[in-house]
């Protein structure tokens, strides 16, 4: 079973994709964090194969989180899911993310991005 850890300041955003991604949970084990803080305390505790995170967040942002979890687990797919596009942003998630997706997403884009993970970890695709 695949473990993806959801990070998003926003709580409706991630009950939304709590819900949608419901119908996975015969194949993902899904931790939902609310913002990076709680994400490092979920990545101190067990492993994950796949983490999902937005870069604009309070007190400990995604980018950080990204290379804080390449660094330590340099095994783990990393894709950020953003509702913004910022150049200074992006640059700094490329070197740590495996994939940038933007909000708002589909959730079968979604899900087709976290199972393509399986041995696929190059490159940066939206």
């Amino acid at each position: 079973m695949k473990r993806i850890l959801f990070v998003d300041d926003e709580p409706e955003l991630l009950e939304s994709l709590e819900r949608l991604l419901h119908p996975m949970r015969d194949r993902w084990e899904m931790v939902f964090a609310r913002g990076g803080v709680e994400a490092l305390a979920w990545l101190e505790t067990k492993p994950f194969d796949v983490l999902v995170t937005d870069v604009r967040m309070p007190r400990l942002d995604g980018v950080r989180l990204l290379r804080w979890a390449k660094a330590k687990f340099p095994e783990m797919v990393r894709i950020v899911l953003s509702g913004y596009f910022e150049r200074e942003m992006a640059l700094g998630a490329a070197g740590a993310a495996h994939r940038y997706l933007v909000k708002p997403i589909d959730t079968d884009r979604l899900r087709e991005a976290i199972e393509s993970t399986d041995g696929n970890q190059g490159g940066i695709t939206s």
